[in-house]
Order: structure tokens, then C-alpha cells, then sequence
């Protein structure tokens, strides 16, 4: 039996030092209250050193599943636990860093750590709750002792790729330039994110040396050491720290061989060696002056390693032929491919040629203007453009409204010939705003040339029954 009474009251001058340290959340500046269990310190990281062990509860809360819509729970309905142990080996979101992903052990049951994050200064770990509402408090008073455990495999992958962003960050600056600094980072276990200062796209050939250079260093197995140090020395032997960031008196520095030197609390590996592949998979502009390069390491990097070797088998089975062989065969088929689009453009403008002629000559006069209109076998909006154009170079003095289906849609140009523009005052354009409401659509232009498209493809009739009294309409303003 648990005397809860008399617990609550050796607990309520902890209790009330909770809530004075309790921490704000969100931008409303919301106080977070936890339920206190036992007395000490709390969130200790001890992660650097081991991936498990032993640990206190200090205090705990329950929020509704339903409050975290990023967490994938087994059911979205129900309560989580919010933790605070004495010490944890969990690294919490930070830094660039996602957060570890692991195991809690309480009253027997080995639980899912769903999320580690900080606030207030304390280090949260969250987890569903197996027990209802009025169990959970009976279950953290009898067992606050309780076991936790990292993932380590995980944890092993995010430290590939938070050790190969020093390591890109310092071939960044050898090969880009000394001006390049860190505006940002993303390291999972999947892939790293760098975000850096600099005007202009990284080069090719410059890739291919910063991963060259990564590749170097990794094969070299250089150790990798932490220190402890004051902040301004560290600042003054020329380690490098992030502009805007806080640090406090006393700084943690990564120290990569002569390569590099960064402050940083985030997990690293002991030797770069374990890296094993390096792979930049992309750069380019996200912001003003600033880049990103995404990269792949260790088997993230094997992985895509191996999807390009059995896209490269694939391609070469389907032109049958041999891998080494395959660019080569995509050159010629390209060249087939582009001298096949010209051959059919030219029988495409020549059909439509003959087209145009015909539609000429069997154009209407109205008011001493020739007036032409018909469909075209076109098949794009450029090509009929291109005919418009014909027409207003073939006719001396004309309009055209030329018509093509494209796209599910029924497509206008107007042409006018430049005689009309100026002598007569017609414009292309103003056809256009009289056929419209007859095509049920719209468009614009300018005076000699101008466009109208609908979706109702039966309007066709319509427009060039219409455009007779519509010309006669703009002749006489």
C-alpha cells in the first residue's frame, strides 16, 4: 500500500519549487504544470557516455494524444505520459538534431519513447500511455525507478550524418570560400541538410571536390574528440561557432583532427572512418544568399548507391544494351528522336500551309476587307501562332480568326495586317473582347495579333458566324 496522503504532503515543497521552474510553451507563453514525483536533479544527459541504463522519475503529466498530431501513435485516441527522469541518454530535438528514439521501462512494461524534446530547460520524454487516466499516478508511484534504452543502430545513423556536416561545412570553406557559414542545418538518420552563405550555384566540378574531399577524410579514420572549454577561448583559438546562437560560459567543442572545430552538443561518431560513403544527392538556392546541399552517408548512401546501379541494369535491358553502352545509345536515340520532331514539324507546317490556303480563299468580304476564318490541324498554341503569322505575311490587307483544339480546349488567334491596325483602327485585340461572350471565354492581345480560348468546344460555329457583324461593329465607331 502506497500512503498517498502522506506522500502528497512531504512532496507539496517540491511541488511548489515545480511550479516555480515550470516552463512556457508555444507563443502564448502557457505554463506547463507537472505532477512531481521524487526530489533531485533532473534531465542529466548522459547520452555522450552510454545508451541506457538506470533512471528516476522526477515528475510526469498527461496530455491527450489527439494535442500531438505529428507523433504516429497506435491510436490516436487516449493519453500520453510527458516524462522528466533524473538523467537521460536521450538526445532531445536540438541544435539541428532530431531527437533519439528508444525504450522506457515502467512497472514491467516496455514502452515506446515517441518523441524527446526540450522545454524549460528540462529534457520531456513522451510516451503512450497502456494504463487508463486513474492508473497512471498509482503505476509512477510504485515503480519510479525504470529503465531506458536508445536505439542504437538509429542514433549510429544520425552521428554519420551529424559528423559528415562538420566535415562538409569544412570543405565548404576550403573549396567555396572562407565566407562560408552554417545559416541552418536538418540531421536525421536518413540524411543531412546544410544550409550555408553564398551567392551563386555551387559548380559541378566543385561538388565533386567537396565530396572528394569528404570521401578523403573519412578514408584517413580521423579520431574525433570533445572538450570542454571556456567560451571565449574557444572563440579565440579559432573555433567556430554559429552567429546568433547562445552559448554559456562553459562550451562543448567537436574537434574533427586539424580539419575541424566546431561548438556543438549534438552526437558524434569516434572516428570518421565509420562514415564508410559520403554522397552530396543535391544543392541549391532556398532563400536569398543561401544554399543547401542535401547528402546521404553509410548505408543511406549504399542504398542509393545500389538504386543507381539497378536503374543503370534496368535502362541498359531496355535499350539491350550493354551498361557501358547505355549513354552513348540515349545520344543516338535523342538525335533520331529530335530529327523525327523536325521531320514532323515540317509535315505539320505543310498541311497547315494548305489549310491557310484554303481558308483564304474561300474568306468573305465585308466593307472592302478580307475576312477569313476556319480550323487548323495544329498541335500546339505555337503553331498556330506561327499561321497567323503566315497569314498576316501572305495577305496584303486581312483579318484571320485561325481555331484549333488543344488541351480539351477550343483556342482563337486573331491576326489582324497592319494596314487595318493603323489605317482603320482595328484591332485584334477588340475582336477578341467581342467574341468572348459569344465563345463563352476570354483572352487578350495586342492590336495585330490576340488570343481567345473556351472550354466550350461546340462555340466554334458561333465565333465565325459572328465575326462578319463584329468587324462591320468596330469599322464604324
Amino acid at each position: 500500500m502506497v500512503d498517498e496522503k502522506g506522500f502528497e504532503d512531504a512532496m507539496e515543497e517540491q511541488r511548489q519549487r515545480a511550479q516555480e521552474g515550470s516552463s512556457f510553451a508555444g507563443d502564448v507563453q502557457e505554463i506547463i504544470s507537472m505532477n512531481a514525483i521524487t526530489e533531485g536533479k533532473s534531465s542529466e544527459f548522459t547520452g555522450y557516455e552510454r545508451l541506457g541504463g538506470e533512471a528516476i522519475v522526477r515528475s510526469w503529466r498527461l496530455i491527450e494524444r489527439s494535442s500531438r498530431e505529428d507523433v504516429e501513435w497506435s491510436d490516436p485516441e487516449g493519453f500520453a505520459i510527458e516524462l522528466i527522469l533524473d538523467e537521460t541518454p536521450f538526445y532531445a530535438t536540438s541544435g539541428g538534431q532530431v531527437a533519439d528514439s528508444g525504450w522506457i521501462e515502467i512497472a514491467g512494461r516496455r514502452l515506446e519513447i515517441k518523441d524527446v524534446f526540450k522545454r524549460g530547460g528540462e529534457v520531456v520524454h513522451l510516451v503512450e500511455s497502456p494504463w487508463r487516466e486513474e492508473d497512471v499516478r498509482h503505476k509512477l508511484l510504485t515503480n519510479q525507478g525504470v529503465r531506458v534504452e536508445v536505439e542504437d543502430e538509429r542514433r549510429l545513423a544520425i552521428a554519420r550524418n551529424h559528423t559528415a556536416t562538420h566535415l562538409l561545412h569544412a570543405a565548404l570553406r576550403e573549396i567555396v570560400g572562407r565566407h562560408v557559414a552554417q545559416a541552418g542545418s536538418l540531421v536525421d538518420e536518413e540524411r543531412l541538410r546544410f544550409d550555408f552563405n553564398h551567392f551563386q550555384t555551387v559548380s559541378r566540378d566543385a561538388l565533386r571536390q567537396i565530396e572528394d574531399r569528404v570521401n578523403g577524410w573519412i578514408r584517413d579514420c580521423m579520431g574525433v574528440r570533445t572538450d570542454c572549454m571556456n567560451y571565449q577561448e574557444a572563440v579565440d583559438a579559432g573555433v567556430i561557432a554559429l552567429f546568433g546562437e547562445k552559448y554559456g560560459s562553459t562550451v562543448r567543442v567537436v574537434r574533427i583532427d586539424d580539419v575541424s572545430a566546431e561548438l556543438c552538443g549534438g552526437t558524434h561518431l569516434s572516428n570518421t572512418g565509420q562514415i564508410g560513403l559520403f554522397l552530396i544527392a543535391s544543392e541549391g538556392g532556398v532563400a536569398a544568399g543561401v544554399r543547401r546541399i542535401e547528402a546521404l552517408t553509410g548505408t543511406g548512401a549504399l542504398a542509393h548507391v545500389r538504386a543507381l546501379a539497378l536503374q543503370g541494369e534496368e535502362l541498359a535491358e531496355i535499350l539491350k544494351v550493354s551498361r557501358g553502352d547505355t549513354v552513348g545509345r540515349v545520344r543516338a536515340l535523342t538525335a533520331e528522336t529530335d530529327d523525327l520532331r523536325r521531320e514532323l514539324k515540317r509535315a505539320e507546317s505543310g498541311e497547315a500551309a494548305q489549310e491557310l490556303d484554303r481558308i483564304i480563299r474561300s474568306a468573305a468580304v465585308v466593307d472592302g476587307i478580307l475576312v477569313a476564318a476556319g480550323r487548323l490541324a495544329v498541335k500546339d498554341l505555337g503553331a498556330l501562332r506561327n499561321q497567323a503569322d503566315v497569314f498576316r505575311g501572305k495577305v496584303k490587307s486581312g483579318i484571320a480568326v485561325l481555331s484549333a483544339e488543344l488541351n480539351e480546349k477550343l483556342q482563337f488567334i486573331v491576326a489582324v495586317t497592319d494596314d487595318l491596325v493603323e489605317a482603320r483602327g482595328v484591332g485584334a485585340d477588340a475582336i477578341v473582347r467581342e467574341l468572348g461572350p459569344v465563345a463563352g471565354g476570354g483572352g487578350g492581345g495586342k492590336r495585330h495579333l490576340a488570343q481567345l480560348g473556351t472550354k466550350d468546344l461546340a462555340s466554334e460555329r458561333r465565333v465565325f458566324e459572328a465575326l462578319p457583324d463584329i468587324v462591320k461593329k468596330i469599322i464604324s465607331r
